[in-house]
């Protein structure tokens, strides 16, 4: 009478178990056989490649405006405001400030600019702007190598 009962309340005791056990198995066994859910998962992975890069595209192309207006900007206003005739000439700026440095790379590194190198000309500043607004152009339309990207 105690081994069947024994069995049989080992058995009343076992089936809950067994069947959390199925329960959890077959949601499993589903979860990897059911197509709708293989695909969904794998569409997270390639969704969010694919918002990465809408997102660089994005950003990419509103730097590029933002720098096409900043150079164009520059362009129209750099002879006047810090050319040799602007309200406050750029060249006698640098030359006192060069006096304060050993090297024109130490000065590059306390104050960066390619001007160190380059004479602080009214050719030389709307060259500059020039040459910016053409690399932001070609940023905003969607050429965005990595040398432009650098400069």
């Amino acid at each position: 009478v105690s081994s069947s009962s024994a069995s049989g309340a080992g058995d009343a005791e076992d089936e809950p178990l067994m069947a959390a056990a199925d329960d959890k198995s077959t949601n499993n066994v589903t979860v990897k056989e059911n197509p709708k859910e293989a695909t969904k998962n794998e569409t997270c992975g390639t969704s969010s490649s694919r918002t990465h890069h809408v997102a660089k595209w994005a950003i990419l192309r509103l730097l590029g405006m933002v720098y096409f207006v900043a150079f164009l900007g520059a362009y129209n206003q750099n002879v006047a405001l810090m050319g040799e005739d602007g309200l406050v000439p750029a060249s006698p700026y640098t030359s006192r400030m060069r006096s304060n440095y050993r090297s024109n790379l130490d000065a590059f590194w306390s104050h960066p600019t390619l001007f160190w190198w380059i004479p602080l000309t009214d050719a030389n500043l709307d060259g500059f702007a020039l040459v910016g607004v053409f690399l932001s152009f070609l940023l905003t339309v969607g050429i965005d190598s990595w040398l432009i990207l650098l400069m």
